[in-house]
């Protein structure tokens, strides 16, 4: 049986298929400015999802600021509209991923998500009395369904409710309203969990587990660092642009309530330009904001977003250095006898070490491409200079002759897309830097040549979305933060199973799930520091019996 709902106030509506990071956020903000009814102002930060996950709002009347970074860029974002305001959401390519609608009175009226398709929503989310109307686009027949879906109050964050939505399944929507936690069913649904709370009731599920979960054992891991600091581009904070609105109409025919309607999509004539609120400077947001407002066209804009989002990480090929690839790593060909040459400059570091340079040299300062030679001829750096420093392509070696690194500079320091090689053991770092650091999206081998982590960087860490391996294979892909898993992720079990959620300090910590290597779920729940502590157990794909965390 449906729950009553009546004159509900949506704070968060968020599809199962499209879950979305922030959305909750966002709605306790929502939450607090209709119960309070007074202006609601700052920051929230929080680990929940990853690594640098911040938003900034401001909700008063007439008035709809709010912005959400994650690894210093904007993932969603309020922009003004008529008659109201519009959040927007990116995937990290930059393709917007859905956007969801307010009026004046900031009363949500409508959710819209995208899979990659810029011409028509895939699912349109409405209010429609106490229920919610649900359009799926049916791309065999280029029409949407239409669903009613009818509310049920939920358990918040117990194990019965985790057992009951694996028997029922979860709900096709949920929605935190002024009386609480909210699922959106069919009517079918809605009968297919009652049947299964009633069995709950009646004592068909254990209470206890007849065998004991397997330990989850710490992260066995240690980056081994290059001898020289390493650095990328910090992306800058680029504006997002709106999707295009595609009008939808209901054909008029008298239909049951609870059956599919087939609703038409209308496709515009010309392409939908939208306007973009640019909020001010970080630095004078405590002063009341001014919007401005620009009109762009979606298309071609998302378009060089995307192909220019940092975020979308480059494809690193998984395969090994071989041994005698690393023997082959450029060392400088036999230098000319110095004698034959005459140095333009000598750089004098001390009485026991000063250089030669063999280029260019404009009022006493180096300047073009040059080459610096240590006493004994060997080349110390060759490549561009600007104003007596490394400015632009070159390569600094090490006193042994070997690489050291190989990429751009600016005023000494190591900026931009570069190749590191560690004296060391022969690691070798290839990704983007900033002052002399990794920074931003890069790629470690380890000593024997194996590709040991790609993705985002942060300060010579790993920090941010990324993928780890362990000879030759994946063995965590999710969110880093200092150099540990620290997020949302997957960790890739070595029976070949997978334990997915969230994890801290390197360990499953919070909701997770874990999977067999043949794809069967074996558990559901909570995890502490790696171990287990209470949910759902599965055998053969269904549950068994329920686990009780031991206070």
């Amino acid at each position: 049986m449906a729950a009553a709902v009546s004159d509900p106030v949506f704070y968060s509506v968020t599809c199962a298929r499209f879950c979305e990071d922030g959305q909750d956020l966002l709605g306790k903000v929502r939450q607090n400015w209709f119960r309070e009814k007074i202006a609601q102002r700052g920051e929230i930060s929080s680990e929940e999802f990853g690594a640098d996950l911040s938003a900034k709002y401001h909700l008063a009347d007439h008035h709809f600021l709010w912005k959400m970074k994650s690894s210093g860029k904007i993932f969603q974002k309020a922009i003004p509209q008529k008659n109201g305001w519009a959040v927007i959401s990116w995937y990290p390519s930059g393709v917007v991923r859905s956007k969801t609608t307010f009026n004046e009175q900031q009363q949500w009226e409508r959710t819209a998500y995208y899979a990659g398709d810029f011409e028509r929503p895939q699912v349109v989310l409405m209010p429609s009395q106490e229920r919610i109307s649900m359009l799926e686009y049916d791309r065999t027949i280029q029409k949407y369904h239409k669903r009613e879906l009818y509310p049920i109050k939920l358990e918040e964050g117990t194990a019965r409710r985790s057992l009951v939505d694996t028997v029922a399944g979860s709900p096709r929507v949920i929605a935190c309203t002024q009386d609480g936690i909210f699922g959106y069913e069919t009517q079918e649904e809605l009968e297919r969990r009652a049947a299964v709370e009633r069995d709950f009731s009646k004592g068909d599920y254990s209470e206890e587990p007849d065998w004991k979960p397997v330990k989850a054992a710490p992260i066995d891991f240690q980056f081994v660092p290059n001898d020289h600091a390493l650095d990328p581009v910090q992306p800058a904070e680029k504006e997002h642009l709106e999707v295009k609105t595609v009008p939808l109409t209901v054909e008029q025919e008298d239909q049951d309530e609870n059956e599919d309607v087939i609703v038409e999509s209308i496709l515009p004539k010309e392409s939908a330009a939208i306007e973009i609120a640019d909020l001010e400077e970080e630095k004078q947001e405590e002063k009341v904001e001014t919007l401005s407002e620009e009109k762009v066209n979606i298309e071609p804009a998302a378009a060089e977003q995307q192909e220019n989002s940092e975020d979308h990480l480059p494809k690193t090929e998984d395969r090994k250095i071989q041994p005698e690839e690393k023997q082959k790593l450029p060392t400088r060909e036999a230098e000319p006898e110095m004698a034959e040459m005459i140095p333009a400059k000598r750089i004098v570091v001390s009485a026991n070490e000063d250089y030669r340079y063999f280029g260019r040299v404009i009022d006493g300062l180096r300047q073009g491409r040059g080459r610096t030679a240590m006493e004994n001829g060997d080349t110390a750096y060759e490549g561009n200079y600007r104003d007596d420093k490394r400015d632009g392509f070159g390569t600094y070696y090490y006193r042994s002759g070997k690489i050291c690194y190989v990429g751009s500079w600016k005023e000494n320091l190591r900026e931009g897309m570069g190749v590191s090689f560690s004296a060391k053991d022969g690691s070798v770092f290839v990704g983007r830097w900033k002052d002399n650091i990794p920074t931003g999206t890069g790629a470690a081998f380890d000593s024997a040549g194996n590709l040991t982590y790609s993705g985002m960087w942060k300060n010579g860490k790993r920090c941010g979305q990324g993928t780890e391996y362990q000879n030759g294979t994946v063995r965590y892909e999710g969110s880093f933060q200092n150099d540990v898993w620290e997020g949302r992720g997957i960790q890739h079990l070595s029976g070949g199973g997978k334990l997915s959620g969230n994890f801290k300090n390197g360990m499953a910590d919070g909701v997770c799930e874990e999977h067999s290597g043949n794809g069967q779920l074996l558990r559901t729940g909570v995890w502490r520091a790696g171990k287990f502590v209470s949910g759902v157990l599965y055998q053969d794909g269904r549950p068994i019996d329920l686990v009780t965390e031991k206070k």
